[in-house]
Parts: C-alpha cells; structure tokens; sequence
C-alpha cells in the first residue's frame, strides 16, 4: 500500500470486445441478450459485447 500512489491504473484502451461462452449444455445463452446493443449471439452458447472502452463492454454484458 506504500507504493500505492506510484503505480499507474492499469488501462485497457478500447474499443474493447467482451464474450461470455455459458459452459454447459444444460445452460444455453439467454436468447433476448442478443438484443441488447452492442451485443450479438455469436452461437448457442456465446454472446460477443462489443463498447468503445472496458466499462461499455462490461456494463453491456451484465445486463443478463
């Protein structure tokens, strides 16, 4: 915690894109999330959200 103010934020510079693969068979991707903007359905289980930096993206994929 000394070193706290030497150490720069870390900073993913965009545009960012986030995917979230569900990991079961038994849990398919909610099929509205694909609605949402900014986001597609890449297969059954994978959905792709894309934003102009890390916070779109994120905000984007954890409304489902």
């Amino acid at each position: 915690m000394a070193k706290l103010g030497n150490i720069p934020p870390y900073k993913i510079d965009g545009p960012v894109t986030i995917e979230v693969e569900y990991s079961t068979r038994h849990t398919p991707a909610p099929d509205a999330a694909g609605l949402a903007p900014g986001s597609e359905m890449v297969d059954a289980r994978t959905i792709r959200y894309r934003g102009k930096d890390f916070m779109e993206a994120w905000v984007r994929s954890r409304r489902f």
